[in-house]
């Protein structure tokens, strides 16, 4: 009877777990208990995080999106100009967003800058900017925003 108890005992213990894990599938597929998902705009014309931006004459206006502690790098390329004016327009005044830091082509960095720079071009090449929060103000950003950036 002992050797009984024992399979007895362990057949148990398999249909509670196997219970449980189905409870907790169940569970997770309850729209209550799905992860909030922020309103994203899909624009047509947004580009990837890492990708050159494609400026034309000189200029470029991006719809893109960012998530909350998400640091992002866009690249352009300079054949030709002394200064870049880079804008960074959040659907809110309050975002906590901001151009981290200018890296040249030859991986010189700058910064952190506020929203709105005016910056000296020095080469030619390929320029990096990467976009971010202030980790000494207000909480993580996500969500929409607008990159301008122009060539001068």
């Amino acid at each position: 009877m002992k050797r009984y108890n024992t399979i007895i005992v362990l057949i148990i213990a398999f249909i509670s777990i196997f219970i449980f894990l189905i409870k907790n599938n169940e569970t997770d597929e309850k729209p209550e208990n799905k992860p909030i998902v922020h309103n994203r705009i899909n624009y047509p014309q947004t580009i990837e995080n890492g990708t050159e931006l494609k400026l034309k004459n000189g200029k470029g206006s991006f719809n893109l999106f960012k998530e909350a502690k998400q640091e992002q790098r866009y690249y352009f390329r300079n054949n030709s100009c002394n200064d870049v004016s880079i804008q960074i327009v959040p659907a809110t005044d309050t975002a906590n967003i901001r151009i981290n830091n200018i890296i040249s082509p030859s991986k010189n960095t700058d910064g952190p800058f506020g929203r709105n720079i005016d910056y000296g071009l020095s080469e030619n090449g390929v320029y990096e900017i990467v976009i971010g929060e202030s980790l000494m103000k207000g909480y993580p950003f996500q969500g929409n925003y607008t990159l301008n950036v122009q060539l001068k």
